[in-house]
């Protein structure tokens, strides 16, 4: 279970939290279930770790580091935040801007909708842990 950051874009009686947060009004925010298949440490050296993890659609990265900070006792900061896959959209198959000004056609960089159809249709992955 995950408490949703205060600056989220959860609904709370029709406003998003986070303008709740801005006019200084505290959010009530129920935990949530979050799902994270796995987590790996990448590299460790005080005050910072660098991991990945694969985690199911509404978990909060930034909350997991401030949650593991609590459970540490040593607080938690997120520094750095790459997304590496959404469902079946990953990173390798991403453009960049560079690489989109680069085409005569950035047309031919777009997912046709009937093919992002069949993949957003497909069974959930969940990416491998890595080796």
């Amino acid at each position: 279970m995950q408490v949703p950051p205060a600056f989220s874009a959860l609904k709370i009686g029709g406003r998003p939290a986070y303008k709740l947060t801005r006019a200084g009004r505290q959010p009530d925010l129920a935990p949530r279930p979050a799902r994270i298949h796995w987590i790996q440490l990448r590299h460790y050296d005080w005050p910072v770790i660098v991991f990945e993890l694969a985690c199911g659609r509404g978990t909060y990265v930034r909350a997991l580091i401030r949650d593991i900070g609590l459970r540490l006792g040593t607080g938690g900061c997120l520094t750095g935040l790459t997304r590496l896959a959404v469902g079946p959209f990953d990173f390798q198959a991403s453009w960049s801007l560079e690489r989109l000004a680069g085409l005569s056609d950035p047309a031919a960089a777009v997912v046709p909708v009937e093919r992002a159809r069949q993949l957003l249709s497909g069974p959930a992955r969940i990416p491998p842990r890595p080796g």
